[in-house]
């Protein structure tokens, strides 16, 4: 099963993930008015790692079986090539810079995928790519989620979902609570803000939306509305937020439900975002995440920066010939590399 609608808010997290790391001093996400919002625009990976339980529900739920195998070469085959890609781009990146020092260990970490599992080198090398060192943990797990509990989605199905993902969450907010540990020990060495396991609750809170949808999908209808208060929501708790660990708990419990309204939606906001334009901007989406930071690189270093144009038009140019980047990369790497590797019976 394919919702199209949901595809287009894969491009803006990706954006806004951009944004985060390279605009945040560029007009207007400058301004007093929305700076908040771009403060904690990097959630927007949050966004991506419940998105990916609801998919990986979307796409499984007809099935008996999820073979393990088949599954994880398949996920290899859509995300590996084009990581690599991003990470040999840096590499090169950093040759042109005259940077050196990549570590050996550092980089046998990343071709593994494995780095997040090491907070203090979660972020070695092309550091968006940690979130993709998370999503093979919800991959390893999710065929054996599926085989054993989540198949027939039934209410057993609903209520073990709901159980792990209270469980996972508490987990959570207990290792960030003073109480128990000192936040500011546990922050510096990114264990919750990279470590696997602590993202967990919201991949499985992803697989439980997505057991929702497949029960009452047939209540297909205009949800616009609820989709605007809950963005208003989303806004309003990121302008007051003072304490709540917002990327790895709070606003997961929001995007859940926005996630599902949008895929139950038919009314104008389905029909904005259900448009081959838009499906193609978050079908390269995840090309504009993991190539900003080589591309950001390359272009500034050894095109942009001697040519005396403010920092506004600098932003903007770069993250321009990023998307146009990012669709030829999905045309020229991404598909035919996973039509090429995926498993095929």
């Amino acid at each position: 099963m394919r919702i199209d609608q949901i595809t287009f808010t894969r491009f803006i997290a990706a954006m806004a993930i951009v944004v985060f790391h390279f605009g945040k001093s560029k007009y207007p996400f400058d301004s007093d008015k929305i700076s908040f919002l771009v403060q904690y625009a990097d959630v927007g990976v949050s966004y991506f790692f419940v998105l990916s339980g609801f998919i990986m529900i979307i796409a499984y739920g007809n099935k008996e079986r999820v073979s393990f195998r088949q599954y994880i070469q398949n996920r290899l085959a859509r995300i590996y090539p084009l990581y690599v890609f991003a990470l040999v781009l840096l590499l090169l990146g950093w040759k042109l810079t005259a940077r050196d020092g990549t570590k050996p260990l550092d980089l046998a970490l990343n071709l593994l995928m494995i780095q997040s599992w090491f907070p203090e080198k979660a972020m070695t090398l092309n550091f968006p790519s940690w979130s993709l060192s998370v999503e093979m943990l919800f991959y390893v797990s999710f065929p054996f989620l599926f085989n054993k509990f989540y198949k027939n989605h039934h209410g057993l199905s609903i209520a073990f979902a709901t159980f792990l993902w209270l469980v996972s969450q508490a987990v959570l907010h207990l290792l960030y609570t003073p109480l128990f540990f000192e936040p500011p020990l546990l922050t510096n060495l990114g264990f919750i803000n990279y470590f696997p396991l602590t993202h967990l609750n919201q991949f499985v809170l992803g697989n439980l939306t997505g057991l929702i949808f497949l029960k009452i999908r047939h209540r297909s209808q205009s949800h616009d509305f609820k989709i605007l208060a809950v963005l208003l929501l989303i806004v309003l708790t990121l302008k007051y937020n003072n304490h709540w660990l917002v990327h790895n708990g709070l606003l997961a419990i929001l995007f859940a439900p926005l996630i599902l309204l949008i895929s139950l939606n038919t009314g104008w906001l389905s029909q904005l975002f259900d448009n081959r334009f838009c499906i193609f901007l978050g079908e390269i989406s995840y090309g504009i995440y993991i190539l900003q930071v080589p591309v950001f690189l390359i272009l500034y270093n050894c095109f942009i920066k001697d040519l005396g144009v403010s920092g506004n038009v600098q932003f903007y140019f770069m993250t321009f010939m990023l998307i146009v980047f990012s669709a030829l990369s999905y045309w020229i790497i991404e598909k035919p590399m996973r039509n090429l590797l995926k498993f095929k019976p």
